[in-house]
């Protein structure tokens, strides 16, 4: 893994050497691609252990793999009820990435359906 880093620094650094005047839209698309890499536990956010049960169970580690998961699904895995849906949007917000999530200011809002 220390040499695939090494060798992704080593090809921003050449393409930036080729472009020394990234367009606004390129300067977005890196911030995201950093942002997407980044490890979640990583964050300073103060996980629950519901939540970090949740997480393990589905083999997320970093923030793309978050991403990579329709907000509307995390509503059908067992164990993901209203606590855990509210503590996933205050470490959305927390980390500023409400960007990244398709509707996410819509699935913010709906109400979790507690099947009985």
């Amino acid at each position: 893994m220390c040499k695939i880093d090494h060798y992704e620094k080593k090809l921003q650094k050449l393409k930036h050497e080729l472009n020394p005047n990234p367009t606004p839209s390129q300067i977005r698309k890196e911030k995201a691609e950093k942002e997407r890499q980044k490890l979640l536990y990583d964050s300073s956010f103060a996980f629950s252990r519901r939540l970090q049960s949740v997480l393990e169970v589905l083999e997320i580690r970093t923030i793309r793999d978050l991403a990579d998961i329709p907000l509307k699904d995390f509503t059908r895995i067992r164990g993901f009820k209203a606590k855990c849906k509210e503590e996933l949007i205050a470490f959305i917000e927390f980390e500023k990435i409400e960007h990244l999530f398709n509707e996410f200011s819509r699935w913010k809002k709906e109400p979790i359906v507690q099947l009985k």
